[in-house]
This record gives structure tokens, sequence and C-alpha cells, in this order.
């Protein structure tokens, strides 16, 4: 498992650990909300479809710059929190489960929309809110793993 631990040290302490390099040291460090925010963005996104389309673009476009906010957080602060041994394999983890995201998130949307009756703006929130459940599930998983991981270093 020690290619996901930069990624539970990243929910520990934000997007950056607490050790950084110069290059780092260059880029602000963003708090674990930038991610809720992102699940949060989703949500309006989605309960907004009935809303006038101009509405609906700024919020989907709010939410996109959220991700990519979240993103690009997460792979900084997974690189500068790899074992230098196991950059490439950790970054490796971190792509595949990135691009897993991405092929399952559309279907589960599907599912979603089909369950939710398939038009109108609660099944849309609903095939939105279904990633900001995941995102925050995510959060929340890394989290607990990061504690669990600190009080296996504690002495005994």
């Amino acid at each position: 498992m020690p290619t996901i631990a930069p990624l539970i040290r990243c929910a520990q302490h934000g997007a950056l650990p607490e050790e950084t390099s110069l290059i780092a040291s260059d880029c602000p460090r963003l708090p674990p909300s930038s991610g809720a925010s992102g699940a949060a963005l989703s949500l309006v996104a989605g309960f907004c479809f009935g809303a006038p389309p101009w509405v609906v673009l700024l919020f989907v476009f709010l939410w996109n710059a959220a991700i990519y906010l979240d993103s690009s957080a997460l792979t900084a602060g997974t690189v500068q929190a790899a074992d230098p041994a196991l950059r490439g394999a950790t970054m490796g983890l971190h792509s595949m489960f990135g691009y897993a995201g991405g092929f399952v998130g559309p279907l589960l949307a599907g599912v979603v929309l089909d369950l939710a009756g398939g038009d109108g703006v609660a099944a849309w929130g609903l095939a939105f809110g279904h990633v900001a459940f995941i995102m925050l599930l995510g959060f929340a998983v890394l989290r607990w793993l990061g504690r669990s991981q600190d009080s296996s270093r504690l002495p005994r």
C-alpha cells in the first residue's frame, strides 16, 4: 500500500503535504474544502436544470472550474507526498483511479437518471448528486485511512 499513502496524506493535510519542495512552496495550499465546493457545485448544477439556460451554464462552468482546481491540487499533492522511489507507480495508480471515475461516472449518472424517471429537475439533480456523494465518500475514506495509518505509527 505504499503508493496509496500519498493520497492519504493529501486528504489529511489539504492539497499539499507539510514537507514541500521549492516548486510546491510557490503553490498555495488548498484546504480540504476545495473538494467540498466541487461536490456542492455538482448538486447545484444538477438541481438547476429547470432554470434558464444561462443559469445552468454558469453553474456547470463553476463546477468545471472547481473540478480542475481540486484535480490539480490532488495531483500536485500526490507527487509531493510520494516516495521518490515509488513516484511513477503512485502516479500510475492516481491516473488509474481518475480514468476509472471518468468511465464509471457517466454510466452511473445514466443509471440514476433511469431510476429517477429519466427527465425533470429531480432526476438531473440526483444524477449530478451521485457525483457529490462519491466525492464526499472518497474524501471520508481517505481521512479515515489517514487516521488509521497515523495510529499505526504510534509507539506501543
